[in-house]
Protein backbone atom coordinates (compact mmCIF):
# COMPACT_ATOMS: atom_id res chain seq x y z
CA UNK A 1 0.00 0.00 0.00
CA UNK A 2 1.43 3.37 -1.02
CA UNK A 3 1.72 5.91 1.81
CA UNK A 4 1.15 9.57 0.97
CA UNK A 5 1.80 12.65 3.09
CA UNK A 6 -0.17 15.71 2.05
CA UNK A 7 0.94 19.11 3.35
CA UNK A 8 -2.06 21.36 2.84
CA UNK A 9 -5.22 22.85 4.30
CA UNK A 10 -7.65 20.01 4.99
CA UNK A 11 -10.58 22.47 4.99
CA UNK A 12 -9.97 23.26 1.30
CA UNK A 13 -12.47 21.50 -0.94
CA UNK A 14 -9.66 20.73 -3.37
CA UNK A 15 -7.58 19.03 -0.68
CA UNK A 16 -10.57 17.11 0.64
CA UNK A 17 -11.33 15.87 -2.86
CA UNK A 18 -7.79 14.58 -3.39
CA UNK A 19 -7.69 12.92 0.03
CA UNK A 20 -11.06 11.19 -0.42
CA UNK A 21 -10.12 9.90 -3.85
CA UNK A 22 -6.80 8.47 -2.69
CA UNK A 23 -8.32 6.88 0.43
CA UNK A 24 -11.11 5.34 -1.65
CA UNK A 25 -8.53 3.91 -4.04
CA UNK A 26 -6.56 2.11 -1.38
CA UNK A 27 -3.82 4.58 -0.47
CA UNK A 28 -2.80 5.29 3.10
CA UNK A 29 -3.09 9.07 3.51
CA UNK A 30 -1.78 11.36 6.24
CA UNK A 31 -2.47 15.10 6.06
CA UNK A 32 -0.30 17.65 7.84
CA UNK A 33 -2.80 20.47 7.83
CA UNK A 34 -2.56 24.19 8.50
CA UNK A 35 -6.21 24.14 9.64
CA UNK A 36 -8.12 21.69 11.84
CA UNK A 37 -10.47 19.29 10.12
CA UNK A 38 -11.02 15.68 9.20
CA UNK A 39 -11.70 13.38 6.26
CA UNK A 40 -12.96 9.86 6.83
CA UNK A 41 -10.28 7.25 6.29
CA UNK A 42 -7.33 9.66 6.51
CA UNK A 43 -5.22 10.69 9.48
CA UNK A 44 -5.19 14.47 9.86
CA UNK A 45 -2.53 16.17 11.97
CA UNK A 46 -3.20 19.84 12.61
CA UNK A 47 -0.41 22.23 13.53
CA UNK A 48 -0.64 26.01 13.67
CA UNK A 49 1.70 27.33 10.93
CA UNK A 50 2.06 30.70 12.64
CA UNK A 51 -0.02 32.73 10.21
CA UNK A 52 -2.59 33.96 12.74
CA UNK A 53 -2.32 37.31 14.55
CA UNK A 54 0.03 36.88 17.50
CA UNK A 55 3.22 38.39 18.94
CA UNK A 56 6.08 38.03 16.47
CA UNK A 57 8.05 35.66 18.71
CA UNK A 58 5.05 33.34 19.01
CA UNK A 59 4.43 33.29 15.27
CA UNK A 60 8.10 32.45 14.63
CA UNK A 61 7.97 29.69 17.23
CA UNK A 62 4.85 28.19 15.64
CA UNK A 63 6.39 28.34 12.17
CA UNK A 64 9.52 26.58 13.36
CA UNK A 65 7.50 23.99 15.28
CA UNK A 66 5.45 23.25 12.16
CA UNK A 67 8.44 22.71 9.87
CA UNK A 68 10.31 20.73 12.55
CA UNK A 69 7.39 18.33 12.80
CA UNK A 70 7.08 18.24 9.02
CA UNK A 71 10.77 17.30 8.76
CA UNK A 72 10.41 14.58 11.41
CA UNK A 73 7.40 13.09 9.60
CA UNK A 74 9.30 13.06 6.30
CA UNK A 75 12.36 11.46 7.88
CA UNK A 76 10.57 8.90 10.04
CA UNK A 77 7.14 8.40 8.52
CA UNK A 78 8.03 5.95 5.77
CA UNK A 79 6.06 7.86 3.14
CA UNK A 80 6.36 6.97 -0.54
CA UNK A 81 5.14 10.41 -1.66
CA UNK A 82 5.16 13.87 -0.06
CA UNK A 83 2.73 16.16 -1.85
CA UNK A 84 2.27 19.87 -1.12
CA UNK A 85 -1.04 21.34 -2.27
CA UNK A 86 -0.73 25.14 -2.55
CA UNK A 87 2.76 26.51 -2.06
CA UNK A 88 2.86 28.74 0.99
CA UNK A 89 5.41 31.56 1.30
CA UNK A 90 7.14 29.93 4.27
CA UNK A 91 9.47 26.96 4.71
CA UNK A 92 6.83 24.22 4.41
CA UNK A 93 7.30 23.71 0.66
CA UNK A 94 11.09 23.72 0.89
CA UNK A 95 11.11 21.21 3.74
CA UNK A 96 8.80 18.91 1.76
CA UNK A 97 11.40 18.69 -1.00
CA UNK A 98 13.75 16.91 1.40
CA UNK A 99 11.79 13.81 0.44
CA UNK A 100 13.07 12.19 -2.78
CA UNK A 101 9.54 11.87 -4.18
CA UNK A 102 8.20 15.38 -3.57
CA UNK A 103 5.38 16.97 -5.54
CA UNK A 104 4.18 20.56 -5.35
CA UNK A 105 0.79 21.46 -6.79
CA UNK A 106 0.59 25.17 -7.60
CA UNK A 107 -2.96 26.46 -7.41
CA UNK A 108 -2.64 29.98 -8.78
CA UNK A 109 -2.08 32.86 -6.40
CA UNK A 110 0.90 31.02 -4.92
CA UNK A 111 2.90 31.48 -8.14
CA UNK A 112 1.64 34.79 -9.48
CA UNK A 113 4.36 37.22 -10.67
CA UNK A 114 6.50 38.97 -8.04
CA UNK A 115 4.92 42.35 -8.74
CA UNK A 116 1.55 40.94 -7.73
CA UNK A 117 2.62 38.66 -4.95
CA UNK A 118 4.37 40.71 -2.28
CA UNK A 119 7.71 40.22 -0.55
CA UNK A 120 10.44 39.06 -3.01
CA UNK A 121 12.15 37.19 -0.17
CA UNK A 122 9.12 34.99 0.21
CA UNK A 123 9.06 34.50 -3.55
CA UNK A 124 12.63 33.20 -3.16
CA UNK A 125 11.43 30.47 -0.80
CA UNK A 126 8.77 29.46 -3.30
CA UNK A 127 11.27 29.47 -6.16
CA UNK A 128 13.71 27.18 -4.36
CA UNK A 129 10.91 24.78 -3.39
CA UNK A 130 9.62 24.59 -6.95
CA UNK A 131 13.09 23.98 -8.35
CA UNK A 132 13.87 21.25 -5.81
CA UNK A 133 10.57 19.35 -6.20
CA UNK A 134 10.68 16.22 -8.32
CA UNK A 135 7.39 17.17 -10.01
CA UNK A 136 5.31 20.35 -10.03
CA UNK A 137 1.70 20.37 -11.19
CA UNK A 138 -0.17 23.40 -12.51
CA UNK A 139 -3.89 23.86 -13.05
CA UNK A 140 -3.63 25.35 -16.56
CA UNK A 141 -1.22 26.90 -19.06
CA UNK A 142 -1.27 30.30 -17.35
CA UNK A 143 -0.39 28.64 -14.05
CA UNK A 144 2.39 26.65 -15.73
CA UNK A 145 3.81 29.83 -17.30
CA UNK A 146 3.91 31.50 -13.88
CA UNK A 147 5.62 28.45 -12.37
CA UNK A 148 8.33 28.58 -15.02
CA UNK A 149 8.77 32.34 -14.60
CA UNK A 150 9.15 32.00 -10.86
CA UNK A 151 11.35 28.89 -11.04
CA UNK A 152 13.26 28.73 -14.35
CA UNK A 153 15.13 25.58 -13.25
CA UNK A 154 11.98 23.60 -12.40
CA UNK A 155 12.50 19.93 -13.27
CA UNK A 156 9.11 18.76 -14.54
CA UNK A 157 5.72 20.46 -14.81
CA UNK A 158 2.47 18.62 -15.51
CA UNK A 159 -0.90 20.30 -16.06
CA UNK A 160 -3.57 18.73 -13.87
CA UNK A 161 -6.64 20.98 -13.57
CA UNK A 162 -9.02 21.31 -10.67
CA UNK A 163 -11.59 18.75 -11.76
CA UNK A 164 -15.30 18.66 -11.05
CA UNK A 165 -16.99 15.93 -9.03
CA UNK A 166 -19.67 14.82 -11.48
CA UNK A 167 -21.25 12.50 -8.91
CA UNK A 168 -22.11 15.59 -6.83
CA UNK A 169 -22.50 18.36 -9.39
CA UNK A 170 -25.07 17.32 -11.98
CA UNK A 171 -28.42 18.62 -13.28
CA UNK A 172 -30.66 16.13 -11.50
CA UNK A 173 -31.88 18.54 -8.81
CA UNK A 174 -31.85 21.79 -10.79
CA UNK A 175 -34.97 23.96 -10.43
CA UNK A 176 -33.79 27.48 -11.19
CA UNK A 177 -35.29 30.61 -9.68
CA UNK A 178 -38.87 30.82 -8.53
CA UNK A 179 -41.52 31.97 -11.03
CA UNK A 180 -40.98 35.66 -11.72
CA UNK A 181 -37.36 35.55 -10.55
CA UNK A 182 -34.02 35.37 -12.33
CA UNK A 183 -31.31 34.33 -9.87
CA UNK A 184 -27.63 35.04 -10.39
CA UNK A 185 -24.94 33.72 -8.06
CA UNK A 186 -21.34 34.82 -7.48
CA UNK A 187 -19.89 31.65 -5.92
CA UNK A 188 -16.60 32.41 -4.15
CA UNK A 189 -14.97 31.43 -0.86
CA UNK A 190 -14.05 35.07 -0.22
CA UNK A 191 -15.64 38.45 -0.77
CA UNK A 192 -12.60 40.45 -1.87
CA UNK A 193 -12.03 43.20 -4.46
CA UNK A 194 -10.07 40.77 -6.65
CA UNK A 195 -13.28 38.85 -7.40
CA UNK A 196 -15.34 41.90 -8.37
CA UNK A 197 -18.46 41.34 -6.28
CA UNK A 198 -18.85 45.13 -6.15
CA UNK A 199 -19.25 45.18 -9.95
CA UNK A 200 -21.93 42.49 -9.67
CA UNK A 201 -23.93 44.61 -7.21
CA UNK A 202 -23.65 47.69 -9.43
CA UNK A 203 -24.73 45.66 -12.46
CA UNK A 204 -27.70 44.25 -10.57
CA UNK A 205 -28.88 47.80 -9.87
CA UNK A 206 -29.30 48.24 -13.63
CA UNK A 207 -30.87 44.83 -14.17
CA UNK A 208 -33.65 45.24 -11.60
CA UNK A 209 -34.95 48.23 -13.56
CA UNK A 210 -35.83 45.79 -16.36
CA UNK A 211 -36.39 42.69 -14.25
CA UNK A 212 -37.71 43.52 -10.75
CA UNK A 213 -37.46 39.82 -9.89
CA UNK A 214 -33.69 39.71 -10.37
CA UNK A 215 -31.80 38.31 -7.39
CA UNK A 216 -28.10 38.09 -6.54
CA UNK A 217 -26.51 35.56 -4.16
CA UNK A 218 -23.02 36.32 -2.85
CA UNK A 219 -21.20 33.46 -1.12
CA UNK A 220 -18.05 33.65 0.95
CA UNK A 221 -16.49 35.36 3.94
CA UNK A 222 -15.53 38.99 3.49
CA UNK A 223 -12.70 41.31 4.34
CA UNK A 224 -14.17 43.84 6.78
CA UNK A 225 -13.60 46.94 4.64
CA UNK A 226 -14.88 45.31 1.47
CA UNK A 227 -17.92 43.90 3.25
CA UNK A 228 -18.79 47.40 4.40
CA UNK A 229 -18.37 48.65 0.84
CA UNK A 230 -20.64 45.93 -0.55
CA UNK A 231 -23.35 46.51 2.02
CA UNK A 232 -23.11 50.25 1.43
CA UNK A 233 -23.67 49.65 -2.29
CA UNK A 234 -26.68 47.45 -1.51
CA UNK A 235 -28.19 50.25 0.58
CA UNK A 236 -27.26 52.95 -1.96
CA UNK A 237 -29.10 51.16 -4.76
CA UNK A 238 -31.91 49.93 -2.47
CA UNK A 239 -31.19 46.29 -3.22
CA UNK A 240 -31.79 44.89 0.25
CA UNK A 241 -34.54 42.61 -1.06
CA UNK A 242 -32.49 41.56 -4.07
CA UNK A 243 -29.08 40.63 -2.60
CA UNK A 244 -28.36 37.77 -0.20
CA UNK A 245 -25.06 37.23 1.61
CA UNK A 246 -24.67 33.57 2.59
CA UNK A 247 -21.26 33.60 4.25
CA UNK A 248 -18.89 30.72 3.57
CA UNK A 249 -20.68 27.59 2.37
CA UNK A 250 -19.63 23.97 1.92
CA UNK A 251 -19.95 22.16 -1.39
CA UNK A 252 -23.30 20.57 -0.58
CA UNK A 253 -24.78 23.96 0.29
CA UNK A 254 -23.22 25.43 -2.86
CA UNK A 255 -24.90 22.71 -4.90
CA UNK A 256 -28.28 23.64 -3.42
CA UNK A 257 -27.62 27.28 -4.32
CA UNK A 258 -26.77 26.27 -7.90
CA UNK A 259 -29.95 24.22 -8.11
CA UNK A 260 -31.97 27.37 -7.39
CA UNK A 261 -29.98 29.70 -9.64
CA UNK A 262 -30.26 30.50 -13.33
CA UNK A 263 -26.66 31.57 -14.04
CA UNK A 264 -23.45 32.39 -12.24
CA UNK A 265 -21.33 35.53 -12.45
CA UNK A 266 -17.53 35.69 -12.37
CA UNK A 267 -16.74 39.43 -12.54
CA UNK A 268 -13.18 38.80 -11.39
CA UNK A 269 -10.33 41.23 -11.83
CA UNK A 270 -8.05 38.17 -11.77
CA UNK A 271 -8.67 34.44 -11.47
CA UNK A 272 -6.14 31.73 -12.23
CA UNK A 273 -8.64 28.97 -12.87
CA UNK A 274 -12.24 29.56 -11.77
CA UNK A 275 -13.14 26.04 -10.73
CA UNK A 276 -16.65 27.04 -9.64
CA UNK A 277 -17.42 27.68 -13.32
CA UNK A 278 -16.97 23.94 -13.85
CA UNK A 279 -19.05 23.03 -10.80
CA UNK A 280 -21.87 25.29 -11.96
CA UNK A 281 -21.51 24.12 -15.55
CA UNK A 282 -21.81 20.50 -14.45
CA UNK A 283 -25.20 21.42 -12.98
CA UNK A 284 -26.12 23.04 -16.31
CA UNK A 285 -25.67 26.70 -15.43
CA UNK A 286 -24.16 29.17 -17.90
CA UNK A 287 -21.62 31.73 -16.70
CA UNK A 288 -21.09 35.40 -17.33
CA UNK A 289 -17.41 35.96 -16.83
CA UNK A 290 -14.58 38.39 -17.35
CA UNK A 291 -11.82 37.41 -19.76
CA UNK A 292 -9.00 37.34 -17.22
CA UNK A 293 -6.66 34.49 -16.37
CA UNK A 294 -7.91 30.95 -16.75
CA UNK A 295 -11.56 31.94 -16.95
CA UNK A 296 -11.20 32.32 -20.71
CA UNK A 297 -10.46 28.58 -20.94
CA UNK A 298 -13.77 27.72 -19.29
CA UNK A 299 -16.20 30.43 -20.42
CA UNK A 300 -16.32 30.56 -24.22
CA UNK A 301 -18.36 33.54 -25.35
CA UNK A 302 -21.61 32.43 -26.95
CA UNK A 303 -20.84 28.76 -26.34
CA UNK A 304 -20.64 28.00 -22.59
CA UNK A 305 -21.47 31.51 -21.38
CA UNK A 306 -21.01 35.20 -22.05
CA UNK A 307 -17.86 37.23 -21.49
CA UNK A 308 -17.26 40.88 -20.52
CA UNK A 309 -14.24 42.98 -19.65
CA UNK A 310 -13.30 43.52 -15.99
CA UNK A 311 -14.80 46.51 -14.17
CA UNK A 312 -17.46 47.04 -16.85
CA UNK A 313 -20.71 47.08 -14.90
CA UNK A 314 -22.67 48.24 -17.97
CA UNK A 315 -21.56 45.28 -20.08
CA UNK A 316 -22.13 42.88 -17.19
CA UNK A 317 -25.65 44.22 -16.68
CA UNK A 318 -26.43 43.85 -20.40
CA UNK A 319 -25.19 40.26 -20.39
CA UNK A 320 -27.38 39.52 -17.36
CA UNK A 321 -30.35 41.08 -19.15
CA UNK A 322 -29.62 39.00 -22.26
CA UNK A 323 -29.79 35.79 -20.22
CA UNK A 324 -32.86 36.96 -18.33
CA UNK A 325 -34.69 37.67 -21.57
CA UNK A 326 -33.84 34.39 -23.28
CA UNK A 327 -34.46 31.11 -21.43
CA UNK A 328 -33.49 29.16 -24.56
CA UNK A 329 -30.10 30.88 -24.62
CA UNK A 330 -29.59 30.00 -20.95
CA UNK A 331 -30.47 26.37 -21.65
CA UNK A 332 -28.17 26.09 -24.67
CA UNK A 333 -25.18 27.69 -22.94
CA UNK A 334 -25.85 25.63 -19.82
CA UNK A 335 -25.88 22.37 -21.77
CA UNK A 336 -22.62 23.27 -23.48
CA UNK A 337 -21.10 24.12 -20.10
CA UNK A 338 -22.23 20.72 -18.83
CA UNK A 339 -20.61 18.98 -21.80
CA UNK A 340 -17.33 20.85 -21.27
CA UNK A 341 -17.17 19.94 -17.59
CA UNK A 342 -18.06 16.30 -18.23
CA UNK A 343 -15.79 15.69 -21.22
CA UNK A 344 -12.65 17.63 -20.28
CA UNK A 345 -12.64 18.28 -16.53
CA UNK A 346 -13.88 15.18 -14.74
CA UNK A 347 -12.00 14.96 -11.45
CA UNK A 348 -11.65 11.19 -11.68
CA UNK A 349 -9.99 11.48 -15.08
CA UNK A 350 -7.31 13.85 -13.79
CA UNK A 351 -6.91 11.96 -10.50
CA UNK A 352 -5.90 8.91 -12.52
CA UNK A 353 -3.17 11.03 -14.13
CA UNK A 354 -1.95 12.02 -10.67
CA UNK A 355 -1.85 8.37 -9.67
CA UNK A 356 0.32 7.67 -12.72
CA UNK A 357 2.75 10.39 -11.57
CA UNK A 358 2.88 8.79 -8.12
CA UNK A 359 3.69 5.40 -9.65
CA UNK A 360 6.40 6.94 -11.86
CA UNK A 361 8.05 8.58 -8.85
CA UNK A 362 7.98 5.47 -6.69
CA UNK A 363 9.30 3.28 -9.52
CA UNK A 364 12.05 5.77 -10.31
CA UNK A 365 10.78 6.46 -13.85
CA UNK A 366 10.20 10.19 -13.34
CA UNK A 367 12.74 12.39 -15.11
Amino acid sequence: MMRILYVSDITSVHTMRWVRYMVNHGYEVVVLSVRPGEVKGARVIYLDPGDKPAPKWLRIFRQLWFVLNEWRMIEMGGFDIVHVHYLRSDLTGLVATLHPNSIISAWGSDVRPVSENGDPRRIGLRRRALERAKVVTAVNLINETNVRKMAPAVKRVEIIPFGVDLSLFNPRGWQGGKPGEIVFCVPKLKLVPLYGQDIAVKALARVVKRFPGARLILTGDGEADFMRELKSLVRKYRLQKHVRFTGRVDYHTLLRIFERSDAILQPSRWDTFGGVVLDAGAVGLPSISTTVGGLSDLVINGVTGLTVEPDDETALAQAMINLAEDPELRARLGQNARDLAKNLYSFDMHAKRMEAIYRDLVSGKSS
